[in-house]
């Protein structure tokens, strides 16, 4: 039969057993809900800063095509050769987007015309008919 003194001790063990895992589990879901919430801020940020980098790119890309549908050596002409107008501005258009790997113009009659960056050097296409 149990004494006075080891049911007390029992129900002392049984209450500070039950108030650690309390504390555990409370501490467990602090650290969780912290952690969602420090991800979820850097997730933000990082989309935050890419959103910002590609409507910058974006916004570069749309004022070269609007400068260079206003030029007339882009125009369709008989020249094929890599010193035409339209190769020299578009190489140049090139340099000045280094995230572009290539710029091309394509024609009313079929043709176009492409300049491939390769490594550090340009490939002009001369005008092809599709």
């Amino acid at each position: 039969m149990l004494t006075f003194r080891i049911a007390i001790t029992a129900a002392v063990m049984t209450f500070v057993t039950a108030l650690t895992a309390c504390l555990i589990f409370s501490q467990f879901a602090t650290s969780h809900a912290a952690a969602r919430a420090a991800a979820s801020a850097a997730m933000d940020g990082a989309s935050a800063s890419t959103l910002r980098s590609l409507e910058a790119e974006v916004s570069e890309l749309s004022t070269l095509v609007r400068v260079m549908s206003s030029n007339p050596s882009l125009a369709d002409s008989e020249d094929r050769s890599e010193n035409d107008d339209a190769i020299v501005l578009l190489k140049a258009a090139l340099d000045e987007l280094p995230q572009a790997e290539s710029l091309y113009v394509g024609y009313d009659n079929g043709c176009w015309r492409q300049v491939r960056r390769l490594e550090s050097t340009f490939s002009p296409r001369p005008c092809a008919q599709n």
